[in-house]
């Protein structure tokens, strides 16, 4: 891949990096070591609304973020050349999701994987969209 897709496929991660990764946003700031690379409010920031997105999901600084039956939640997803990817966390439970997939169809997977581990972990359901009756 050329430079130019870099931002949609230039990382290279696995499940293990990504619940590391999910662990910083869930915690204070601070590395393994106990170093501070951000400071907790710097996390804070990123992980505030800052712009409606679609259906219930706001934009925060490259989160979705959205709040089900009391539960805050962020995601982000990503994908490129035959493979979807989620993380999607709930800072205040402590819990994580990474779904990985090898297929460029592989939404489904994501969805049906987030709606039933957010319903048996943490009691959350995603509400189905509603059509909307246009001319």
């Amino acid at each position: 891949m050329g430079r130019a897709i870099h931002p949609a496929g230039g990382v290279i991660s696995c499940a293990h990096d990504l619940f590391e990764y999910a662990r910083f946003h869930m915690g204070d700031g601070t590395a393994p070591d106990g170093s501070c690379l951000l400071q907790a409010q710097t996390l804070a920031q990123m992980h505030t609304p800052l712009l409606h997105a679609t259906g219930l999901r706001q934009i925060a600084l490259s989160w979705f973020t959205y709040t089900l039956n009391g539960v805050k939640l962020l995601r982000h997803t990503g994908g490129t050349h035959g493979q979807i990817t989620l993380l999607t966390f709930a800072p205040a439970e402590q819990f994580a999701l990474v779904v990985l997939t090898n297929s460029s169809e592989g939404d489904g997977v994501i969805d049906a994987a987030e709606a039933t581990a957010l319903q048996k972990y943490l009691g959350v359901n995603i509400p189905q969209p509603v059509p909307l009756d246009l001319p």
